[in-house]
C-alpha cells in the first residue's frame, strides 16, 4: 500500500534532499499495517492498551530496519545495512498493570507523587525539544498524516519557529533559562523519597 509513510519517508525528494528512512517495500508494509490497526480497533472495539500494543509492535519492527542515525532528524546519504532487511512484525507483550491508579500521566512538575522508596529521574539533557526528533513516531501513533516539510520531511507542527507550531509540546525543560528552575522543582517534589537516582 502506497500511503503516508511510503510517500514521505521511502526514497522521496524533499527540498532537493533524498529522504530514505525505510525501503519502499517496508514503508508500504507499514502503511498497510497501520491502516489495518485503525480498522481492527474499530471493528473489534479494542481498548486503548490493546491498540497501543499493536502500534508499539509496528514501531519496534520499523526501528529495526530504518536508515536513521539515532534521531529522525538525521538521515545519512549512504544506505545503512539494516534498511535492506525485510521487517518482521511481532506483537509486543502487553503488560498487565496491577492497578490503573499506579500509572501517572502528565507534566512531571504538576503531578502529586505517591509515597515510594525510590525515585528514578531522567530529565531531558539538552535544550532541544524531543518532539522534533521523534516526529515520525508521533505521527505513526497519532496517524493524523500531517503535512511535512524541510529536508527530512518533518511534521510542520514540530518546527517551533513556524507560526503553526504545536505549543503544547514546549516545556520549561526546553530552555537554558528555565531548565534549572524545572530541575529544582522536580527534586523538591520527589525529595521525600528514601532514595533518589538522577541520570
Amino acid at each position: 500500500m502506497n500511503g503516508w509513510i511510503s510517500k514521505n519517508y521511502c526514497d522521496v525528494i524533499a527540498n532537493g534532499n533524498i529522504v530514505r528512512v525505510w525501503s519502499r517495500e517496508n514503508g508500504m508494509k507499514a502503511d498497510a499495517i497501520r491502516e489495518e490497526i485503525e480498522v481492527v480497533s474499530k471493528q473489534e472495539n479494542l481498548n486503548k492498551w490493546e491498540k497501543y500494543t499493536l502500534i508499539t509492535s509496528l514501531i519496534l519492527a520499523l526501528d529495526k530496519v530504518d536508515n536513521t542515525v539515532r534521531y529522525s532528524t538525521s538521515i545519512p546519504k549512504r544506505i545503512l545495512h539494516k534498511i535492506q532487511k525485510t521487517n518482521e512484525i511481532r506483537i509486543a507483550i502487553k503488560y498487565q498493570w496491577p492497578n490503573s491508579e499506579n500509572i501517572l500521566f502528565g507534566d512531571c512538575l504538576n503531578i502529586n507523587y505517591p509515597e515510594i522508596d525510590l525515585a528514578y529521574l531522567d530529565p531531558p539533557y539538552t535544550s532541544a525539544i524531543y518532539s522534533t526528533y521523534y516526529h515520525i513516531w508521533d505521527s505513526v501513533v497519532r496517524w493524523d498524516k500531517p503535512e511535512t516539510f524541510l529536508k527530512t520531511n518533518r511534521r510542520k507542527d514540530r518546527v517551533f519557529a513556524s507560526s503553526d507550531s504545536d505549543k503544547t509540546m514546549k516545556s520549561l525543560w526546553n530552555s537554558n533559562k528555565t531548565v534549572g528552575m524545572a530541575f529544582e522543582e522536580l527534586i523538591r517534589k520527589t525529595s521525600n523519597k528514601k532514595y533518589l537516582i538522577v541520570v
